[in-house]
This record gives C-alpha cells, structure tokens and sequence, in this order.
C-alpha cells in the first residue's frame, strides 16, 4: 500500500509539472531526443580506486521534520559502506544557506521555493553572507505535501474561516511565511484579518496547534512531528486547498506570491490527509559548484548504485531513485546541476541536450546575480547603507539594482 501511495504520488506530481510546462511549449510534434554523446575528453575516467575522505557534512532541518529523518536514513547506510564520518547537523533554512555558501556544508536539504529566495536574495536572505552564490542540486529529496492543519475540533473548515485566526508563523523558515501569505490571498484576506505567532522550531509549531496555543499551521503530513501529534486527543484535519476549476481567482492569487507551487491530493503521510488538495513540494538536496567534482560524482554514483540498501529506511527513501531524480529535478529544476552529477549522468546516458541547454541557461543567470550581488554589497558600503534585511534602504537599493540590470527571475 505504502508503495502504491508513492507511485501515485509521483505521478500526480509529473502531471501537474507537465501541466505547468505546456504553456511554454510549442503546438508541434517536440523531436525525440538522444542522450548527447561524450565529447573529447569527457570520456568515463579508467577505473581507480577511491578514496572517501574522512567525513562528509550533511545540514538539514531539525529534529521532528521528514527531511531530517530521510538524510538520517540514507546517510547512516552511506557512512556504513564508506567509513566516512557523516555529519547531520539541523539548521534552520537561512542557516543552511549561509553554511553551503560558506562552504561549511558539504549537501543542504532545501525546496524550491528556498532556493530561489536565497539566490535572489529575498524575504531574509539579503544579508552580507547571504544572497546568492555558485548554488548546485545533488539529488533530489523528498516530494511532500503541505498543508494548514487545524485540531479536529476547529471551527476553521475554509481557507476563508481563517479570518481571525491564530497562525504559527516559523520566523527562520522564510517560506512558510510566503505559505502563509498566499494562503490568506487565496481566502481574500491579509495580515491584518490574522494573529502571527512567532515560533522558534518547525515541532513547536505542529505542537502549539495540538496544544490550543494556534489554531493552525503550515505544516507536512509526512514530518515525524505531523505522526506525533496526530495521536493526541482529539487528532487533527487539514483545511482543503480549492482546485482551480473550484475557484479560479483565489488559486491565480496563490500563485502570484509563489509562482513556482504546485497542488495535487495527498496521498502520502498521515491518515487524515490522505486525500486532502494541498501543496506538493518537489525537495532538493543542494550542494555548492565549490564543492570537489570527484567527491560528488562519487557521492551520485552511489545514490544510485546502493538505492537497494537505503530504500525500505523510511517511507520517502522510495523516492530517491536515479529515475525520479531525472524526471523531476534534472529536466525541470531552475537550478544548475553539479559537475560531478553531470558527467555520472553522461556515463548512464541520461544527460540530454535539453538538459544542456537548461543547465547553460541557468549557470549564467546564477553568475549575473553573484556579480551584481557583489556590486551592490559595494554600493551599499560605499553609500554608507548597512547591509541587512531589515533595512529598507538596502533592500531597496537591492530590488532597484536588480531591476535596473534586468535580472530574470528563477522560475522553471
């Protein structure tokens, strides 16, 4: 059951992604496309032996979330078969990010959404070792689903019985607030029809609302926490998202504050949500171009070659497979792939020109907003202006810059 649950899923997830595409599509017949050939050079390397290094670090979200426990599950296979020491630190979203700049973190959990607040440097993420930097995806991670929660008990059933409400708000997790945001679009309302409460960690907020101290909050089925506080008194429900044909207007206004979401039912975590329309998050495991080529196409090369040892660890390790990852973050993901990831990609006959050109494009607008986040952290000092995301001036001075420039956003 639990298999057929992830099969569904997935296929529910290509199917709203391949929705999404069409629009960008032209109406004829797309050619059949080959892998690209080796050029000179590029060549597999002979085989030699390999040396793990001695450890390896891993930062994810902290405990109680499905990301913590996935990189758990896999990483301590990995260390069992390398010798490697790896280390698991749970960091909250902004924290991750600088890590992985920083070069503290050898491979971060992250989601899209994330990923492109910090490379645009937004909503928390303009600050002096923040921003944008040489970002790369590794792997892909868990494909969950999000969604409002509510004790069964609430009153709150719509996402317009919001009006009033008490919502957890995770102040280190900038996304959760643009979930927040949209959410409150899509029912018409806004910040002032609320109650922000500030919370500190992603369990606290999942407990606040089984404890009565929130009524809601943005909140994954298939979290280890989500489990916990499903088996208190009274269990807990999950406010329906509308589909489109349901109402229209709200969802364009979702996605105007998240272009980048996708809904589909639930099918995977906790009993009550099964079913439910929410958001559907494709997660990635990032990493950083600086990051050594050899010990990442290594780290690829095993992801894929011992998917049979990790798989039964926990319930989204089904989800790591080499296929999965081509089919929904290789030949859609915004983000550039890491070099040592592309070549074991080649030697499997899984990179395509497609794949070329997306990787071109993408790899040259990461390098216009590191330059033209470098010149503006300049113009700010030179201005006297404090580099930080709570200064107006900077931000400002920011979002004008890239606007003059012209800078794209990230998007697929």
């Amino acid at each position: 059951m639990k298999r057929k649950r992830l099969v569904t899923l997935i296929g529910s997830v290509c199917l709203v992604l391949v929705l999404a595409a069409l629009s960008f599509m032209a109406a004829c017949p797309a050619p059949v496309e080959e892998p690209l050939p080796p050029t000179d050079g590029e060549e597999p390397l002979p085989p030699e032996a390999w040396e793990w290094p001695a450890y390896i670090v891993l930062t994810s979200p902290g405990l109680g979330t499905s990301q913590y426990v996935l990189t758990v599950a896999w990483g301590s296979v990995l260390e069992n078969q390398t010798g490697m020491s790896v280390r698991i630190v749970p960091q909250d979203t902004v924290v991750r990010h600088i890590s992985q700049k920083v070069g503290m973190s050898t491979i971060t959990t992250n989601e899209p959404l994330s990923a492109k607040q910090g490379l645009e440097a937004t909503t928390g993420y303009e600050t002096r070792d923040g921003g944008p930097f040489q970002m790369r995806v590794f792997w892909n991670s868990n494909i969950a689903p999000w969604g409002f929660v509510v004790r069964d008990d609430s009153g709150i059933y719509t996402p317009q019985d919001l009006k009033g409400a008490r919502i957890a708000n995770l102040v280190t997790a900038p996304f959760i607030k643009v979930a927040i945001d949209c959410m409150l679009a899509l029912a018409g309302l806004d910040e002032s029809d609320v109650t922000l409460v500030p919370m500190s960690s992603y369990p606290d907020q999942a407990r606040a609302v089984a404890e009565g101290k929130v009524d809601t909050c943005f909140l994954s089925p298939v979290s280890a926490v989500t489990f916990e506080i499903s088996g208190t008194p009274g269990g807990i429900r999950w406010i329906p998202i509308p589909t489109k044909e349901e109402d229209p207007e709200g969802i364009a206004r979702w996605l105007s504050g998240n272009p980048i979401e996708f809904f589909a039912p639930c099918q995977i975590g906790v009993e009550s949500a099964m079913g439910v329309n929410m958001v559907v998050q494709p997660q990635f495991y990032m990493t950083s171009a600086e990051i050594d080529p050899e010990l990442i196409y290594h780290l690829a090369k095993w992801m894929d070659e011992s998917y049979e040892d990790y798989r039964g660890k926990y319930l989204t390790c089904e989800l790591l497979d080499i296929d999965t990852f081509k089919r929904l973050v290789v030949d859609m993901s915004f983000i550039p792939i890491h070099e040592g990831v592309v070549r074991y990609l080649k030697e499997k006959g899984l990179w395509t020109a497609e794949n070329e050109s997306r990787q071109e494009k993408y790899t040259a607008l990461v390098d216009q907003y590191v330059e033209a986040y470098e010149d503006a952290i300049k113009m700010a000092d030179e201005k006297g202006i404090e580099v930080d995301p709570e200064n107006e001036e900077w931000v400002q001075l920011w979002t004008d810059y890239k606007k003059e420039l012209n800078l794209e956003p990230f998007a697929p």
